[in-house]
């Protein structure tokens, strides 16, 4: 480890332009409303509190804070404000029921209570109707009174307009205007006022043409509107700007000529939106417009507060990328000309910048932000290059081929390796890029900076080292050295396809990989497909085909290099049910392992037969003597039929036998020992009957998805999906779904993620960019990026922010080639360890196609549970509508009857099983009863199936004396 610490000393210390920024922790506020720079240092936050309404919040140049001090319970905050001659604060709010009456509280610079007044407002509306929806703009005149801006409902006619009113701090209210519209507008308000200079005062706001009152449609064009008004609140003239249709003013600040900034965005709320910032002179003329249309940051960015630079140019912050959610700060000149934008993140979902400061003269940061995010609000610094941390730690990743643990620029590259600096509860990641170089931004302090090996075969000289990181601009490189420790192949396969279409062609893509030391030679894939899919054609020959086994050869694969080919099937029309799911699997060869130290326990494998009337499991013990028993379960659909325990020695087996029924899918899941290497598979051994061969008429046929199909090991995967009619092209899909409504799965399973998009334009898609930000319960370290349908890049950021890049795609709309307007990535992402039950894990990504808005896929989501499958357990449960089943007595001693009520059957079975699954006896019949004999059974609880006309009908259990 090296260190190079970049210190500018000259004549004025350490440089401004590379500060350290910080992030204050959060707040116990729900919301955060408004906020002011305070004259005595640090700022004011006035927000919400649970339960007791609002409070007013002091915090000190790094957001700590200094005092709190609650104000009357069941009000709405409004706006504080700070007196320059006392610097007393007031508090300006509402009754809940949002009167025309406005109150304030007058508090110490110490947040000390000093009274409380009122002001009526006559006509003034001061509930927000409709557009804008901003609420009331307050302002504490030089003469020491309160400016009102508002809006004023007049009920003839159900319009509103802009009101300005002006009381002294007693509540006297010395006059109050209003400004009707000149034009067909139904909506408008001021939601800034400003004392522009001597004799003027300023409203600013936002006007709907054709916005009707309680109408959220957007029903016309709103555009910012600009009143000035003399002392006495004579109107002098008014400005009405467009920016595009729809605009919405978010915020209004005065500039150091006399002008104004106002900012906002215009479109529709969400991923359409498009952030503005909009230069006034001091006549209220448009000097010019600035739109983040034609930025990176692109659509989905709202724009909520700038500030003038004492340089003239401006910083902007707000969010941009919807829905994931990050801070954007922007830089314009002067002239409205982007310098730079960044997208900030605290690691948590729907981050979004509120305001935006000059910080104190002297402090370390540039500027303060006051933002908020799912856990509320909060506060942070930044330097003037809208860093938040500009410390950083960068390395490389290269093997090290001659073994002295330096990475030297001779040696090969690690790409796609990621880098974790953890820092006590907080994880920073980045990603190699396909030089070997990553970058991390960080706050200053201890971390501990990690990497993974590659495989089994390959080493880190240190696989974690220590920094510190100091206060001040510090960069510290952390290398990682690889080393060869055997001499192996280790492949990877995947395999995945962007959709299953019923009765068309559809195409998989299988993507390979060697991550051993040394090269594959005579490597080959076997696809295996899914009974109801015929191979078509590939892009690489076919080498033979044995039933759905397909051989694929693929020569010598080096060390380190991947490839790809695609496979393209027909989905049988005749014998599938739409939405039926279907499993195929890839095997990739030379599957050796080499390290005969990375297990010595046991290794269990699943399998199963169809019969005539049965499903038989067999596990098989290739490994060595189970220690101590693990459990299997059997289900079949969505209930399970047996669990129960089982030890094997070294090469021996166990067959389990169910009874079946038509159509129907049945499933074994064996737990392999604790400490079972991912290496050789995944902690469950599996295996699948869908409805025995035959045609399916499937009595669900989309229920293998719901459960976890794992990947084998490394050169097996397995890719499971429903088939398709119609469909959304651009989508988000997960294997497994999980099980039930809530999507139940255990907290040991890994979630493969697949990401469809389609251009669905006018024209071909040079670049498309996926943004997807990790759930805090899921492991960002341990993705495994998998196939595709075209190229592409990838990163991981911040705490968990993953970026899939297909740059040059050159995707073709699909009115020009459907068929190539098709797209797709995979991925696969462990959960964070000990999930407790009841945690919800969610995901959904944005997809932008070059500047287009992006498209926000479907949220898919997962819930922790254990023990979620239905069990076979009811003393006697039915399963058909209009039977019903008796046995009796229950318990008994020698003899039982099941009696049917209902329905007569030609052939009737009872199978009867003990606690731990085995299958003891089965009794055959017909009509609609069955004797029972105790025979040979002990004492003890028995479970039995009943089954007519090969269906099952009962299920329950039974007690013998």
């Amino acid at each position: 480890m090296s260190r190079s610490i970049f210190i500018l000393i000259l004549m004025l210390g350490i440089s401004q332009l590379f500060a350290q920024g910080w992030l204050a922790p959060h707040y116990d506020l729900s919301s955060s409303i408004k906020s002011i720079s305070s004259l005595e240092g640090g700022y004011l936050m006035l927000g919400g509190a649970a339960p007791n309404g609002v409070s007013i919040r002091k915090v000190d140049e790094d957001g700590q804070t200094v005092w709190t001090t609650p104000a009357p319970v069941g009000i709405l905050g409004i706006d504080v404000l700070q007196n320059p001659t006392d610097s007393t604060y007031l508090l300006v709010y509402q009754n809940a029921n949002q009167d025309s009456t406005l109150y304030w509280l007058q508090l110490s610079a110490q947040g000390q209570g000093m009274g409380t007044d009122s002001i009526v407002l006559g006509q003034v509306s001061t509930r927000p109707i409709g557009f804008p929806n901003r609420g009331i703009g307050i302002h504490l005149t030089s003469d020491q009174h309160i400016l009102v801006g508002s809006n004023y409902h007049r009920a003839a006619d159900s319009t509103c307009h802009m009101a300005l009113a002006k009381a002294t701090l007693s509540g006297q209210v010395l006059w109050e205007r209003y400004y009707l519209n000149t034009s067909p507008a139904n909506v408008a308000g001021a939601m800034e006022v400003f004392e522009r200079g001597p004799g003027q005062y300023w409203m600013v706001g936002g006007i709907a043409n054709g916005y009707a009152i309680g109408n959220t449609s957007n029903a016309g064009q709103g555009d910012v509107y600009v009143i000035e008004t003399d002392t006495a609140g004579n109107e002098q003239w008014r400005r009405q700007h467009n920016v595009q249709a729809f605009d919405e003013i978010e915020g209004a600040r005065l500039t150091q000529d006399g002008g104004l900034l106002a900012v906002g965005q215009y479109k529709a709320f969400g991923p359409n939106q498009i952030g503005f910032a909009l230069k006034l002179d001091a006549s209220g003329n448009q000097e010019w417009i600035w739109t983040s249309s034609t930025t990176i940051a692109g659509f989905g960015t709202a724009i909520t507060s700038g500030v003038e630079n004492p340089n003239g140019t401006f910083t902007l912050t707000g969010n941009m990328n919807y829905p994931t959610g990050s801070i954007a700060v922007i830089k314009l000149s002067s002239t409205g000309t982007l310098l730079w934008e960044r997208g900030l993140s605290t690691g948590l979902n729907n981050d979004r910048g509120r305001e935006i400061f000059l910080d104190q003269p002297g402090s370390a940061t540039s500027h303060v932000i006051r933002g908020d995010n799912a856990q509320g609000p909060f506060w942070m610094g930044i330097d003037s290059m809208g860093n938040l941390y500009s410390n950083k730690i960068i390395g490389q990743y290269r093997l090290d081929d001659n073994n002295n643990c330096l990475t030297e620029s001779t040696e090969r590259p690690g790409a796609g390796v990621v880098i974790t600096a953890v820092q006590g509860s907080r994880t920073f990641y980045g990603t190699t890029d396909s030089t070997g170089q990553y970058e991390i931004e960080l706050d200053s302090g201890q971390y501990t900076v990690s990497a993974r090996t590659l495989s089994p075969y390959w080493q880190l000289c240190q696989p974690s080292q220590t920094t510190l990181l100091r206060p001040a601009l510090d960069v510290d490189t952390v290398d990682f050295a690889l080393q060869a420790i055997d001499s192996c192949v280790h492949m990877q396969v995947d395999l995945s396809a962007p959709f299953i279409r019923r009765c068309f062609n559809s195409g998989y893509t299988v993507q390979y990989t060697n991550l051993g030391t040394i090269d594959a030679t005579n490597s080959y894939v076997e696809v295996t497909l899914d009974p109801y899919l015929t191979y078509v054609s590939s892009t690489i020959p076919l080498v033979s085909q044995v039933g759905a086994v397909h051989r694929f050869d693929l020569g010598t694969v080096p060390s380190l290099q991947q490839g790809s080919f695609d496979v393209v099937v027909a989905v049988d029309c005749d014998s599938t049910a739409l939405g039926q799911v279907h499993c195929s699997e890839a095997h990739i060869y030379p599957d050796t392992i080499c390290t005969s130290s990375l297990w010595s326990g046991a290794i269990i494998e699943a399998s199963s037969t169809c019969t005539p009337d049965s499903i038989q499991f067999t596990l098989l013990n290739t490994g060595a003597a189970m220690s101590l028993p693990q459990f299997y379960n059997i289900v079949e659909e969505h209930v399970m039929l047996r669990q129960a325990p089982f030890q094997l020695g070294s090469g021996s087996s166990q067959t389990i036998t169910v009874p079946r029924r038509h159509g129907r899918v049945y499933r074994i899941e064996a737990a392999q020992e604790a400490g079972f290497p991912a290496q050789l598979g995944d902690p469950i051994a599996i295996s699948n009957q869908v409805a025995c061969g035959v045609p399916p008429l499937l009595f669900q046929p989309d229920i293998l998805g719901q459960f976890y199909q794992g990947n084998m090991s490394s050169n097996i995967a397995v890719d499971c999906q429903p088939n398709i009619g119609a469909y959304d092209p651009n989508d988000k899909y997960a294997q497994p779904v999980g099980y039930g409504p809530n999507h139940f799965i255990e907290n040991n399973i890994a979630i493969n993620y697949r990401i469809r998009f389609q251009n669905t334009g006018t024209d071909t898609a040079f670049t498309v960019v996926i943004l997807d930000t990790i759930d805090a319960d899921l492991d960002p370290s341990t993705i495994q990026m998998g196939a595709s349908s075209h190229p592409y890049t990838w990163s991981l950021s911040g705490t968990g922010v993953l970026e899939i890049r297909f740059d040059n795609i050159m995707l073709p709309d699909s009115n020009v080639n459907e068929p190539l307007s098709h797209g797709f990535v995979k991925f696969q992402i462990e959960q964070q360890p000990n999930n407790p039950d009841s945690t919800r894990l969610t995901n959904r990504a944005a997809i932008y196609f070059d500047f287009n808005p992006p498209i926000i896929t479907n949220e898919v989501f997962h819930t922790i549970g254990r023990d979620f499958v239905e069990r076979f357990v009811g003393i006697n449960e039915p399963l058909l509508e209009d039977i019903d089943v008796k046995l009796y007595p229950n318990p008994f001693r020698q003899t039982a009857t099941i009696e049917i009520q209902g329905e007569v059957f030609d052939q009737l079975q009872v199978h009867i099983y003990s606690v731990d699954g085995q299958l003891l006896k089965t009794y055959q019949g017909s009509g609609n009863q069955l004797q029972l004999e105790r025979s040979n059974l002990p004492t003890g609880i028995y479970f039995y199936q009943l089954i007519g006309d090969d269906q099952l009908i009962s299920r329950g259990k039974f007690i013998v004396k």
